[in-house]
């Protein structure tokens, strides 16, 4: 069973090993526009201020929310801090088409010390067949899903919500008490940091808070239980000044409990290589689960 609430944003604090940069994770295998590769970050003072941060936002989401055609690579560097300590490596691939046509792949590398070493994940939609594949140490799981929503709500702990943050702005999805976890669209306290750049492309960058309570429930439409919390986030975001494509998310995460104890302090990033309204091929969108063990 997956527990989605142990991360309503399940994602890292890396303080412990050395990880942190510039207000997230180091920069290592930052992506830029065009590949996934090794790069760093910049602060190159504030640019354009003729635009505030809720403009850029909604640049961004027009960008997204306009998108006939999506495709990324990306990766999540965490590490999370609880009752003990795990870092995880993972990498992601996204292809969108249209409304209908649906394909993410997640894959968490193998060296990890989280509970999910060797995750595969992949959600995927064609039109009114949608399906989510599930494997880890045992055997994997296939379920076909009433809706693309419960299918990426279900999924957006274990894939520390990458099956949350893009889909959320292609999708126009929004939280409620059944599919919490899409916090992008309802940020508060926005403001706009200097601009940087991240593998030499220059970024505005913005940021933003998101306080999520979600109650117990047994979701069985999405078929895990959930015991009630609440969770303050902080997310920086990355955003091409160009393209006014997301290239980055930093978030800083503090989960509570229903009595109001810290459950866990969590810090991430999460690395995008972006192509919105390009050629996104059959194969991209094909569901190719891997073979049966």
């Amino acid at each position: 069973m997956r527990k989605v609430m142990k991360s309503t944003s399940i994602l890292i604090l890396a303080a412990s090993t050395g990880l942190v940069a510039c207000g997230g994770v180091a920069a290592q295998g930052r992506s830029n526009v065009k590949s996934v590769s090794a790069g760093g970050r910049v602060s190159s003072g504030v640019g354009s201020t003729a635009l505030s941060a809720a403009a850029i936002e909604n640049q961004m989401f027009n960008a997204y929310k306009t998108a006939t055609s999506y495709f990324d690579k990306g990766t999540v560097r965490q590490v999370l801090i609880s009752d003990k300590i795990e870092s995880s490596t993972a990498n992601f691939t996204t292809a969108y088409k249209t409304a209908d046509l649906f394909r993410l792949g997640f894959h968490e590398d193998a060296s990890t010390t989280s509970d999910f070493k060797g995750l595969d994940v992949i959600i995927w939609q064609n039109g009114s067949d949608i399906k989510d594949w599930f494997k880890t140490n045992g055997p994997a799981k296939e379920s076909a899903d009433l809706s693309l929503l419960s299918a990426l709500t279900k999924n957006g702990g274990v894939t520390h919500m990458v099956s949350s943050l893009v889909p959320e702005l292609l999708l126009g999805l929004t939280n409620d008490d059944d599919h919490p976890g899409f916090p992008l669209r309802k940020l508060a306290n926005l403001v706009r940091l200097p601009d940087a750049k991240t593998n030499g492309i220059s970024c505005y960058r913005i940021q933003g808070t998101d306080h999520l309570v979600w109650p117990a429930a047994t979701v069985a439409v999405d078929g895990y239980d959930r015991e009630a919390g609440a969770a303050d986030s902080t997310y920086t975001l990355w955003i091409d000044s160009t393209r006014d494509a997301l290239l980055s998310i930093d978030e800083d995460t503090k989960s509570f409990k229903a009595n109001g104890d810290l459950d866990y302090t969590a810090l991430s990033t999460i690395s995008y290589a972006p192509v919105i309204n390009g050629l996104v091929t059959d194969d991209q969108l094909a569901y190719n689960k891997p073979p049966s063990n």
